[in-house]
């Protein structure tokens, strides 16, 4: 659980820094592997919150050109402002009551999903990857083009 205690803390700018297991964020089913990094900011103005953080973790990913797995570092960044009401301009996604009796907020379910939200959508071991040979399916990052097989690359070109 990702939880900032508020009890004692100062009016001001203050700043975090915590590690998670994936297991503890609930990402097990997911491609992250050992910790996520989670810096945050959090400016405290009366009863009002509001905390910035950036979530950072390792990935392991399968290439959509060349099917290769490998490794990524990925990074996300989300805010959220907790007061005791409702503000008339903000989107209701990045608000969080907060009730007289809160001794903490309670910020997994959000690191959670910039977690998630950070994958690419399109998940390339490198930007030049050629991809496989649409003929024999080597990976023509690894081997040179047969004989035989037309020197075009999947994706690149067309």
């Amino acid at each position: 659980m990702v939880r900032i205690p508020i009890v004692h803390l100062s009016e001001g700018w203050h700043r975090m820094r915590l590690a998670h297991s994936v297991g503890e964020l609930e990402l097990v089913e997911s491609p992250f592997r050992g910790q996520v990094e989670i810096e945050i900011q959090i400016e405290r103005r009366g009863r009002q919150y509001l905390v910035l953080f950036e979530t950072a973790a390792e990935a392991e990913l399968c290439c959509d050109r060349c099917l290769e797995v490998y490794t990524e570092r990925l990074v996300g960044a989300y805010s959220i402002f907790f007061a005791p009401e409702e503000p008339a301009r903000l989107p209701a996604e990045e608000f969080r009551l907060l009730r007289a009796g809160d001794r903490e907020l309670d910020v997994t379910d959000d690191v959670r999903q910039t977690v998630l939200l950070s994958l690419p959508l399109k998940q390339l071991c490198h930007e030049d990857c050629r991809g496989l040979c649409p003929e024999c399916g080597v990976n023509l990052n690894l081997e040179p083009h047969r004989s035989g097989c037309p020197r075009e690359v999947i994706g690149i070109g067309r």
